[in-house]
């Protein structure tokens, strides 16, 4: 081969070489320039995805399709803010709550409900539910419910309470008269007594008595009567009845246990009985002399 034909082989060689790297710096270029362009025409928002917030640049065009672009799942009663048809626009936030399936049980009665609140007034709120002051709730009102997402309500009604002589109209949610009368502060002495059982469950209108009951000693002092005894005396007239001995009344002491309910007496039991000082029997004289007419008077009387 000639040194001409050499030449022409490497010089074309060359100028192949040179427009395949033009052609490969040319598309660089081209996607370099794409490249920019794509990323300079994406749109960056703030998502707040269930309380973590993140920088989000996209190409989407409604917060529908970004949400589907970050693989999250709207489900109905998920919370989204603005709506899902809004444009994506720079700088929009986007808010995204996650809504839990919440049990609700009033006096043993269960409902659920969807939602995306945490605190258990606002769930409450949102299912309509009253609360009052003095219904029982197995958490507090003002807390966030917790990881079982239960809520227990037990609605309080008025129970007539008779302690003693005092009655009056309380509040109280269901349970037994013993934990009743706990809540209530009532303090059982030892011979009070409950007129209802205290395992009994109360309900509306229940009425709850408990009787004071009180037992105290009295001691009293009472006259012991002397007794009388009556003898013959010939040399006193019939008829007739004279004190040879004078009687004395006797002291005797009488112990009592006295039982009061609601402080009135219901009854009055005889412990003991102490005689202090004996009586002295009285003696009286009954005369039972006769007395006979003389014959000088009849005749005197017969002569008239």
């Amino acid at each position: 081969m000639s040194n001409n034909s050499m030449k022409n082989l490497f010089l074309g060689s060359l100028r192949s070489k040179q427009t395949v790297i033009s052609i490969i710096s040319l598309v660089l270029f081209v996607s370099v320039i794409s490249f920019v362009l794509y990323q300079g025409t994406k749109k960056s928002v703030t998502l707040d995805a269930d309380g973590e917030k993140i920088e989000v640049t996209t190409h989407a065009k409604t917060v529908e399709q970004l949400l589907q672009d970050q693989n999250i799942d709207v489900a109905e009663h998920d919370k989204i803010s603005p709506s899902l048809n809004t444009k994506i626009v720079n700088g929009l936030a986007i808010s995204w709550e996650q809504a839990k399936e919440v049990t609700i049980s009033v006096d043993g009665n269960q409902s659920k409900v969807w939602t995306t609140e945490t605190q258990v007034k606002d769930i409450l709120k949102e299912a309509n539910i009253e609360v009052s002051e003095h219904d029982s709730l197995a958490q507090g009102i003002d807390t966030e419910i917790g990881a079982d997402n239960k809520i227990d309500i037990q609605k309080a009604f008025q129970v007539s309470l008779v302690d003693g002589v005092n009655k009056r109209q309380v509040w109280s949610t269901s349970t037994t008269v013993a934990n009743f009368l706990k809540q209530q502060g009532i303090q059982l002495n030892e011979f009070d007594r409950v007129e209802n059982n205290l395992k009994d469950v109360i309900t509306p209108q229940s009425k709850i008595t408990v009787v004071r009951v009180e037992k105290v000693i009295d001691v009293v002092e009472e006259s012991l009567d002397f007794a009388i005894e009556k003898k013959q005396d010939a040399s006193l007239q019939q008829g007739k009845q004279k004190v040879v001995t004078a009687g004395q009344n006797g002291l005797v002491t009488k112990t009592y246990e006295v039982v009061k309910e609601n402080g009135q007496v219901v009854a009055k039991n005889l412990q003991s009985k102490n005689v202090v000082k004996e009586s002295k029997k009285q003696v009286v004289a009954v005369g039972t002399k006769t007395v006979v007419a003389s014959a000088a008077t009849v005749s005197r009387g017969s002569s008239e």
